[in-house]
């Protein structure tokens, strides 16, 4: 796993508790897009403007269930869409949100809404956020050689009569006092609406922001069952500790490197490779338990491999494996949409240093040589230390840093994206359409980001420390419970397994479930956390068919639901 977060958790622990904790991996998985690489760029200081028309990035196979969804909802219906299907059917959202002129008044019971040249008639229930059946539609035929309103209706006190459109059609299809509706209660509203259509019906947001159902064609369901269907766990190959380092490719393959081989699977089909000479010298790979050795493999968009290590940069070309940066420790790397290779780092001289005679670096690859990237400006007496870098299709450059601060480039300046509460502690990681999670370790659980700001889903987070690894196609968190304690007798600081982390539910997944293997019969005591369990997670890549990938205890186990991830649990 990322061998120089080992050192940092270890750094971590022993401040928390005071005793010697067993390093466990952290890192990101990071999905590509399919591009070429293109050929030498000009020396870029600031990056460009994000490209109007970004080349348009693969769309993920869905799995085999009514539940899995592969795009989310527009993020302001986000939270009202998942509270909503847990009671409806309301299919998954089709297309992409649109942002339409709208007007909206409310009445005594119930409301009207202006869409398009449409008049929707809502009852109360979806004003108080429940999904109901199809709504009355009338096309709105007022114009201004129309009286806008009937000055011999005179409504009650606190109340109003509408006027123009809603007025005519409350008049003359309604029966105007007499109408279900009641009279209005406040002015007509005009605003911008986010529009999303689902497989059966339709959300619309309010001038205040909140969610309208119209559930054309759901149904009520009852409380979720688990699917009859079980998960496939499948344990492809157990090399005892030889496997360090897992990532998934833009098509379904996923790479696994040992300290001397390099594997490419597909499905159950694979390929093995010995890794240069070179390699294996500099890097001295067989220490790379507790050494500063390997950190991260990643998949370029010509499908190529390149690995940041504590020695430089490589790049796997077939049988040739050209090296760069051997001064630098590098601890991330990344693509962005014109092919270039972005590394984060530090001299490697730091490593045996003080970190602040030894300031991190940003680098790119412009396909000829690498250039210096100005990185973020500091407050005095502080150092920049960067832990992981992110891309996403907008152009945008993502770094995150040791201790928590978050930085976003826009393309013209560095821009503060942390949190002081829960949210981004250490690293990044981001989905092929560019969801970026953020998280940490000290239990303080994970964060997405969207409408600029960082969003976490109301749900618990388990109570011991978890280490985010990876974003999957819908855009939901999976990450490994990050301590096991050797000497020490806290149960709490002895568990093993994945956590999976979505806006429905958080669930934690272990032998039991077939993460790993068998459970270990009979269990160890809570303390001797240095026997060998199967579900001890040391990194994790979600593949474009939705397939987890595990490296558990030197083994790569593949789970493919079927279904609801949580509804699998047996732990909750």
């Amino acid at each position: 796993m990322r061998q120089i977060q080992r050192v940092r958790l270890l750094y971590s622990a022993l401040v928390f508790i005071g005793l010697v904790v067993a390093l466990a991996a952290v890192g990101s998985g990071l999905l590509r897009p399919v591009q070429a690489v293109l050929a030498a760029q000009a020396t870029m200081t600031p990056i460009p403007s994000p490209t109007p028309s970004p080349t348009p990035w693969p769309t993920a196979t869905p799995l085999l269930t009514t539940d899995y969804c592969p795009a989310l909802p527009a993020a302001a219906l986000t939270q009202a869409y998942f509270q909503a299907r847990r009671s409806y059917s309301l299919g998954c959202p089709q297309g992409n949100p649109g942002i339409v002129q709208a007007a909206f008044q409310r009445f005594e019971r119930g409301g009207l809404l202006w869409l398009n040249g449409v008049i929707h008639i809502i009852p109360s229930p979806a004003l108080s956020g429940t999904a109901t059946a199809a709504w009355l539609t009338y096309a709105d035929t007022w114009d201004e050689s129309k009286p806008s309103s009937d000055p011999s209706l005179i409504p009650p006190d606190g109340l109003q009569q509408p006027i123009r459109g809603f007025g005519q059609l409350w008049r003359e299809q309604l029966g105007g006092p007499a109408a279900a509706i009641g009279w209005a209660v406040e002015a007509e509203t005009g605003y911008q609406a986010t529009v999303q259509t689902l497989a059966n019906g339709l959300m619309v947001t309010l001038p205040s922001g909140e969610a309208l159902i119209n559930c054309s064609s759901c149904s009520e369901i009852g409380p979720a069952a688990p699917p009859a269907e079980q998960p496939v766990w499948q344990i492809l190959e157990d090399w005892g500790e030889g496997f360090v380092e897992l990532e998934a490719g833009a098509s379904e393959e996923v790479w696994a490197i040992t300290p001397a081989r390099l594997f490419r699977f597909e499905g159950e089909q694979q390929a093995n490779f010995l890794v240069a000479s070179n390699f294996l010298t500099e890097t001295q790979s067989s220490s790379r338990r507790f050494g500063l050795d390997l950190i991260k493999i990643a998949v370029a968009p010509d499908g190529s491999l390149w690995l940041a290590t504590t020695y430089g940069v490589y790049h796997a070309i077939g049988d040739t494996w050209p090296h760069w940066l051997a001064d630098k420790a590098i601890y991330n790397l990344t693509f962005d949409g014109q092919g270039r290779v972005w590394v984060v780092g530090r001299d490697r001289n730091s490593l045996a240093g003080k970190p602040s005679d030894f300031p991190g670096l940003i680098k790119f690859f412009d396909g000829v040589q690498w250039q210096d990237f100005p990185p973020p400006e500091m407050s005095t007496g502080i150092s920049f230390e960067p832990h992981s870098i992110v891309i996403p299709p907008d152009g945008t450059i993502w770094i995150s840093q040791w201790g928590g601060q978050v930085y976003q480039q826009d393309g013209q300046r560095w821009l503060p994206r942390g949190l002081a509460g829960p949210g981004p502690e250490n690293w990044l990681v981001m989905n092929r359409r560019g969801q970026i999670w953020g998280g940490g370790v000290a239990n303080r659980g994970w964060a997405r980001w969207q409408d600029n700001g960082w969003h976490s889903p109301a749900l618990d987070f388990p109570n011991y420390p978890a280490a985010l690894l990876a974003v999957d196609e819908a855009g939901n968190a999976w990450g490994a419970l990050a301590v096991s304690c050797y000497w020490c007798k806290i149960a709490d600081l002895n568990r093993t397994g994945a956590i999976y982390y979505s806006d429905e539910a958080v669930c934690w997944l272990t032998a039991q479930d077939g993460l790993g293997g068998p459970p270990l019969n009979p269990q160890p005591l809570f303390y001797e956390g240095h026997i060998p369990r199967p579900d001890a997670v040391f990194d994790i890549a979600v593949s474009t068919d939705g397939s987890v990938w595990f490296i558990t205890q030197g083994k790569i186990t593949v789970f493919r639901p079927r279904g609801p991830v949580c509804a699998y649990d047996v732990q909750q």
